[in-house]
């Protein structure tokens, strides 16, 4: 009778050691559940917070240049030009645009117009090019600021005459045709005929030189004489031999002339107003020799500025010492 009592609790022991090892396995495996949850809070509590979202910056965009707009050029600055200037503006002391005329004719005569512009009262120069716009020949330069200028020019192979003009510093030219009646100009094609504002008028001399407009009276460069136009029409004149350029100051007029007594170069003299009765005073010897090409001269205030031969001479007294 006590045999099977033994074996009952032989039983009952290997039961207790199953549920054992039932809950040990079960604690080992809820403590690596709860290892594995920690780590992963632990590795989501060092994460960088995601970037936050930008600023939308505005920006600010240059007004869309028209599709007849020149293609920004690739411009130079060189100490000098070998080229002479025809047409020159001055803004101020520093500041000036110069043009050379250039020739519109057949494919064997074009030679390009240069276009230039300067900061540093002519020490350098850059160059500007009206791209596709193709001007082939200037007849007229005037600018407002350093960023605003305008030529009149012969573009195409029909040499048609436009009125072409940049508001970027010469970096995109632009045509505006409904603004050529605004200007002034010799068509070297018919050069007895002045072009005033979109009227035409006849010019006192077979080849007009050069044309200025102060306050609506015309000016004109001859050979040998310079001519007024007073506002009954009718011309007076003084007669300057050997000037190649003037430019109208608030005292009267200056001149560039060759040949004159002294002067191996280029001399300066003054011109005092009335025409009728002006006489020619002269101010000074520009250059030690005579340019062989164009000349131009022009004045903003007292500083006179002279570029012959490519060589830009500036004075800052008006023309009595450089």
């Amino acid at each position: 009778m006590s045999r099977p009592r033994r074996v009952k609790r032989r039983l009952k022991r290997a039961d207790r050691g199953a549920a054992r090892t039932f809950w040990i396995v079960t604690g080992i495996i809820v403590f690596l559940l709860a290892d594995v949850v920690l780590v992963a809070i632990a590795l989501a509590g060092t994460r960088s917070e995601p970037p936050a979202t930008p600023a939308i910056v505005p920006t600010f965009l240059t007004p869309t240049v028209p599709r007849t707009s020149s293609p920004t050029p690739t411009s130079t600055a060189t100490p000098l030009s070998t080229v002479p200037a025809s047409f020159l503006m001055v803004l101020n002391a520093t500041t000036g645009w110069r043009a050379t005329a250039g020739n519109c004719g057949s494919v064997d005569s074009v030679s390009a117009p240069v276009i230039e512009s300067t900061d540093d009262a002519g020490v350098t120069w850059l160059v500007h090019s009206p791209g596709t716009l193709d001007a082939r020949q200037v007849l007229n330069l005037s600018a407002n600021t350093e960023g605003d200028a305008t030529v009149v020019a012969k573009t195409g192979q029909q040499c048609a005459i436009e009125n072409l003009g940049t508001f970027s510093s010469g970096a995109y030219w632009d045509s505006y045709p409904t603004r050529l009646a605004d200007q002034n100009f010799i068509d070297t094609t018919s050069p007895s005929t002045l072009h005033l504002q979109g009227t035409t008028v006849e010019a006192p001399c077979a080849t007009a030189l050069q044309l200025d407009v102060v306050a609506g009276q015309p000016w004109v460069l001859c050979p040998d004489a310079l001519f007024t136009r007073a506002s009954t029409g009718e011309w007076s004149s003084l007669n300057t031999p050997g000037a190649g350029a003037f430019t109208m100051t608030a005292s009267g007029a200056l001149l560039a002339l060759r040949d004159v007594t002294g002067c191996a170069g280029i001399n300066i003299s003054a011109l005092s107003l009335p025409l009728s009765a002006a006489t020619l005073t002269s101010l000074s010897c520009a250059t030690t020799q005579s340019p062989s090409g164009a000349i131009a001269l022009d004045a903003a205030g007292d500083s006179l500025w002279l570029i012959a031969d490519g060589v830009t001479s500036v004075s800052a007294d008006g023309g009595s010492s450089w």
